[in-house]
């Protein structure tokens, strides 16, 4: 997370960070960069696994949950399904970083959410296919 210009020095004025901040900063700039290489495809699901670990050893098991929740952030009904799996085997990945993991349980809701994608996708299309008709209709009466 970089800082303004401005915030910075709000920040000089209302005083230096403390160290929890400091390592809280760095370890939101570290999780931010694994997951923008695997964004960009520069990493797979192994490689972020691998990254994340090696950032689990020096900031504790926060960073795990913080890059699963920024990537929990991302997800959305109207992307690409490559995005959603892409999204999907790192969220897995990372929960086997963690002690006691529910990997099965985190499978079971993604494929829930697969199925409401799905059934999403469903409605939009017959909602177009519903007002083309109709705007079809409009202009077949007008032009008679």
């Amino acid at each position: 997370m970089e800082l303004s210009p401005r915030a910075r020095e709000r920040l000089e004025r209302i005083g230096s960070l403390t160290a929890a901040e400091q390592q809280r900063m760095q370890r939101e700039r570290d999780v931010e960069a694994a997951l923008s290489a695997y964004y960009l495809g520069t990493i797979d699901a192994e490689g972020l696994w691998q990254q994340v670990k090696s950032l689990a050893a020096t900031h504790g098991v926060e960073a795990v949950r913080q890059a699963q929740s920024s990537m929990l952030q991302t997800f959305r009904l109207q992307m690409s399904d490559d995005d959603f799996e892409k999204r999907k085997a790192g969220l897995l990945a990372l929960e086997s970083l963690k002690k006691g993991g529910k990997h099965s349980a985190i499978e079971l809701l993604l494929g829930s959410i697969v199925s409401l994608r799905r059934r999403y996708n469903e409605v939009k299309q017959q909602a177009y296919e519903q007002l083309r008709g109709q705007v079809e209709a409009q202009v077949h009466a007008a032009g008679d």
